[in-house]
């Protein structure tokens, strides 16, 4: 699934936290390949996800890397 910046979004994630929010940045490498996504939730929480796992973390910390279960829940609003 792509996003792109001011899609919104409706976030689940496997403990159950909802999240709504708008993409405000996108990060992607030398050969434009998406790396991070940046969102801003509705309660003003900044996160980010990478698109090879959906699990996100605020921005004060690190991205765990991929796992076998992510995100249960991902649309567009």
């Amino acid at each position: 699934m792509k996003f792109n910046v001011g899609d919104k979004i409706i976030y689940e994630d496997v403990d159950l936290n909802l999240f709504k929010g708008e993409i405000v940045d996108i990060w992607r490498n030398d050969d434009e390949e998406t790396t991070a996504y940046f969102v801003v939730t509705d309660s003003g929480l900044y996160i980010h996800f990478k698109p090879s796992s959906l699990e996100w973390c605020s921005l004060d910390e690190s991205v765990p890397g991929p796992r076998e279960y992510a995100s249960n829940y991902l649309e567009f609003e």
